[in-house]
């Protein structure tokens, strides 16, 4: 709810301390990746992005999920082209087209953006 109320500095706090208590979860590293992008840490969004890459070659379940968690840090910097090359990664992988995608506020600047555009258009 932080996050989605844009209370970015309130919800990398409360990150931190689900990272302490909660170590395995594996949703928190991507969203303090997203975080760091959106305060404008673009080193540690990145930095983020590799240890997500780094994770992922070792994760059977849910392959998807690292190029995906990359894509919206990718997107979030302002690297559109990196983004999209991401987001066919994961779909190739197993992401399964949602409207979430469209709802997304992580790829709004992807909108309008040829590429983008033209990988979430249905077909078929």
């Amino acid at each position: 709810m932080l996050y989605d109320a844009e209370r970015w500095d309130e919800a990398q706090a409360l990150l931190a301390e689900l990272a302490v208590k909660m170590p395995n979860a594996k949703w928190i590293l991507p969203a303090q990746g997203t975080l760091a992008a959106r305060r404008g840490d673009r080193e540690a969004a990145l930095r983020i992005a590799e240890q997500i890459r780094q994770e992922e070659a070792t994760r059977r379940r849910y392959p998807e999920s690292g190029p995906y968690s990359c894509a919206l840090i990718h997107a979030l910097i302002g690297e559109r082209e990196q983004a999209v090359t991401l987001l066919r990664d994961a779909f190739a992988k197993g992401l399964h087209h949602a409207v979430r995608f469209h709802e997304d506020i992580d790829l709004e600047s992807l909108r309008g953006y040829p590429p983008y555009d033209e990988l979430m258009r249905p077909k078929g």
